[in-house]
């Protein structure tokens, strides 16, 4: 039997999901499937969101992102609800349609972004990311770090090759509970931190901002949770069909917004690349400005 692993949703708030915090769906029954419905089902990975070629979600490389379905957390500022809480209602993408797409754009594409919704929570994903290794495609996984032990895992079998973790807010329960609409063990979160760092493997940590919900103080002490040595980023957030509707009327923060709350909560260990993203999801340079 599969061992459910640590993850950091626990108590009421977890009452509508359709899956335990991690790992497999629980099943007293399973249903039978005639021979064609399994082979459908061997291919369906819960991949519910496919995109071709993307210059922002893998730093230096052009790569494409495959989305997960099902979350959780319930961040406010989520602008792929759907995704999040409904994922059953969307239509999955097979995995060999977007092999097959792949193919097309040999010599061009040089990796998959997996991405969510929670990849750490389906059962399916060691399996999914062996598939994407066995065609000779690097992987970067993002996480919101609630499962360390998938994590472990996953680097301990190179299944993963980068690693992109959120940070909601600082580490303090209060304020990460707000920013992740769910209570959250912490110490799950910086488990996972201690483990990207300890890994090798290239990886940054990033936080949305949306105004109103982190100030600058709030921001500088996120900032002291992120390893010495890190890559850190601070994007801005979408306000387009975001979880919570009283945030879609929130403007998104300009550029020179997101530059200003980043030289604030920069440390002295300059050398420590940084970069902000603006609310459109470009890259904008902290030293010159502009458009990276």
């Amino acid at each position: 039997m599969e061992q459910t692993v640590p993850c950091a949703l626990r108590g009421p708030d977890a009452a509508d999901l359709h899956r335990p915090p991690c790992g497999p769906a629980l099943e007293t029954s399973p249903p039978r499937h005639s021979s064609a419905q399994n082979v459908l089902r061997s291919s369906d990975f819960g991949i519910k969101g496919f995109l071709e070629t993307s210059f922002l979600d893998w730093p230096g490389r052009l790569a494409a992102v495959v989305f997960l379905g099902g979350c959780n957390f319930r961040c406010p500022f989520c602008h792929n609800a759907e995704l999040v809480i409904e994922p059953h209602l969307i239509p999955s993408v097979p995995l060999d349609t977007v092999f097959e797409r792949l193919r097309a754009l040999r010599g061009w594409v040089d990796g998959i972004v997996v991405s969510g919704g929670e990849p750490t929570l389906s059962p399916r994903l060691p399996e999914l990311l062996g598939r994407i290794r066995s065609q000779g495609i690097d992987v970067k996984l993002d996480t919101n770090g609630s499962c360390p032990d998938v994590l472990a895992r996953l680097v301990a079998r190179r299944l993963v090759q980068a690693i992109d973790m959120d940070l909601k807010a600082p580490l303090e329960p209060t304020l990460y509970a707000a920013l992740a609409g769910v209570p959250v063990r912490l110490e799950l979160i910086r488990a996972s931190i201690d483990l990207i760092r300890l890994s090798g493997l290239p990886h940054r940590f990033r936080t949305t901002y949306v105004p109103g919900l982190l100030d600058h103080a709030a921001i500088g002490r996120l900032r002291d949770a992120v390893p010495a040595g890190s890559p850190f980023t601070l994007q801005g957030f979408n306000p387009q069909r975001t979880l919570a509707p009283e945030l879609r009327r929130v403007a998104a923060p300009v550029d020179e917004e997101l530059r200003r709350l980043e030289r604030a909560a920069q440390q002295e260990d300059l050398d420590v690349p940084r970069q902000v993203l603006s609310g459109r999801g470009e890259p904008v340079s902290l030293l010159s400005g502009g458009r990276v």
